[in-house]
């Protein structure tokens, strides 16, 4: 419907709301795909009767809430069309960058000591990344938001 509405003949203005809508949907799409990349990572570990240790598990909900927050910090600067929402954005997706990289060097101190099984290490990476990749993309949205891209 978009594409053959930006095809036709309409202000510059509408124009680019339909690219930023598109940039928007597809930008949320890629989110939603490393939700499903957690929950299956999580299944897998339950299927082979893994649990994760107390302290990944404590780091992957601190980080959960984190990017949970960031999420509600850019969707309401989509609701509201806030274009400031990107300075925000960024200072808290620097701060989740980094507690994430904190978590990543505290879970591979622990399979050092082989505090953790293989698949148990390798599916807390993965989730790790998938909560970066999600800020990621939130950050993309804010930045459509505010104008920066």
């Amino acid at each position: 419907f978009l594409s053959h509405l930006l095809a036709g003949t309409v202000t510059q203005n509408v124009m680019e709301e339909g690219r930023d809508q598109i940039r928007i949907a597809d930008e949320y799409e890629s989110i939603s795909d490393y939700v499903v990349t957690i929950l299956k990572l999580t299944i897998k570990l339950r299927k082979e009767n893994l649990s994760i240790s107390e302290e990944n598990r404590e780091e992957l909900l601190s980080l959960h809430d984190k990017v949970t927050e960031y999420l509600e910090l850019v969707n309401e600067g989509v609701r509201t069309n806030r274009l400031n929402v990107v300075s925000k954005a960024r200072t808290q997706g620097d701060a989740i960058t980094h507690l994430m990289k904190e978590y990543r060097s505290n879970h591979l101190e622990r399979v050092g000591t082989k505090m953790t099984s293989p698949m148990e290490s390798l599916a807390i990476t993965d989730i790790l990344n998938a909560y970066r990749r999600i800020k990621d993309h939130a950050l993309n949205i804010a930045e459509v938001v505010s104008g920066v891209k």
